[in-house]
């Protein structure tokens, strides 16, 4: 059987720029964890640069060494961005950054947001790491920052409650559901992303098998239909869409399959086909 083909948009930038920004972002994000302590929002910035920079590095075609490297940076930088969110300002605690140890006090913020943190979940789902993905499902929901549809907050709370198993995730996926249908912030994106997106948790949260593949192809088209035009296709974030690699992942390990090919969802990362070394 031929693969569905699904397109994966390209970063609209032009190669030149792309390797300047990417080599400025690497050298910021490698200074970054000795100024942590000193200015509470370099950790926000980190996550935001490491997502730049998995963008970055697939839209130039870098190794699948780096991309592993960069899903890594991801799922590290969100979970300590989120574990500090939970300290007391007057407390400190110690974060674990791109190797360094490194004692910080307590800090929340507008970074603190559920689109990063779906980022981070991604790709720790993706990369399998069991750690990081009870860690950011460990967080405060009282804490989230930012300003977003109600819908998301619901989603994370379904989530939360399929991963630790304290909840009832198909209400809340319903209730997400309903809520994305009357958005009131960003209306259009919540039709044509959040309602996609709930609705391909869903299936996998219950192992449809006969859903799965149609649901995952809508999905990964409304992804498309976004990001293909300005000014989303020059957003390196956007480039890959951690949440549904990372769900998509989660189905694999689980018998759930689909014959897609689609560069939003690198087969080998979906098989698992890399060490974390």
């Amino acid at each position: 059987m031929n693969p569905i083909l699904i397109k994966a948009h390209e970063l609209n930038w032009k190669s030149k720029e792309m390797e300047d920004e990417l080599k400025f972002l690497e050298e910021r994000l490698q200074r970054l964890p000795e100024k942590i302590s000193k200015v509470k929002d370099n950790l926000g910035v980190g996550f935001d640069n490491a997502t730049s920079i998995l963008g970055l590095r697939i839209a130039l075609h870098r190794s699948n060494h780096e991309i592993i490297e960069a899903l890594r940076n991801i799922a590290e930088w969100g979970v300590a961005l989120f574990q500090r969110a939970m300290v007391d300002r007057e407390q400190m605690t110690t974060l674990f950054i791109s190797g360094q140890k490194v004692s910080v006090s307590g800090h929340s913020s507008y970074y603190n947001s559920v689109p990063r943190w779906q980022h981070a979940l991604g790709a720790a789902m993706a990369l399998r790491n069991t750690n990081a993905i009870e860690s950011l499902c460990a967080f405060d929901v009282s804490l989230w920052g930012g300003t977003y549809d109600i819908y998301h907050f619901t989603y994370v709370d379904a989530i939360m409650a399929f991963i630790n198993k304290s909840g009832d995730w198909n209400r809340l996926l319903n209730e997400s559901e309903t809520k994305a249908a009357n958005a009131t912030v960003f209306p259009l994106l919540a039709h044509q992303l959040g309602i996609p997106r709930i609705a391909l948790t869903r299936i996998i949260m219950n192992n449809e098998k006969a859903e799965f593949c149609s649901t995952l192809t809508n999905a990964l088209s409304n992804y498309y239909n976004v990001y293909s035009k300005e000014p989303d296709n020059r957003d390196p974030v956007g480039v890959l869409p951690l949440s549904y690699l990372g769900w998509c992942s989660f189905a694999y390990d689980h018998g759930l399959t689909c014959h897609i090919a689609s560069n939003y969802i690198p087969d080998w990362i979906l098989k698992g086909d890399f060490q974390l070394s």
